[in-house]
């Protein structure tokens, strides 16, 4: 049987698909983005110049499932 399980932060994925990855601090999504191996905040502008501009969801998405194996 598969059981739900949150996972702890990490870098995944972007759900917004503005950058390759995003920072998921355990609890929610964060403006913390990398792009091309490099890191930086979603809303410093010199750094957004390297992220895909795309309309941003009105609800933030969940925190992605990670299913236990056992």
């Amino acid at each position: 049987m598969s059981t739900w399980t949150r996972p702890g932060a990490a870098w995944l994925a972007d759900p917004w698909g503005r950058a390759e990855y995003r920072w998921y601090d355990g609890v929610a999504w964060t403006e913390h983005v990398a792009h091309d191996g490099t890191t930086g905040h979603e809303l410093d502008e010199s750094f957004s110049l390297l992220v895909r501009p795309v309309s941003r969801p009105s609800a933030p998405p969940t925190a992605p499932p990670v299913l236990d194996a056992c």
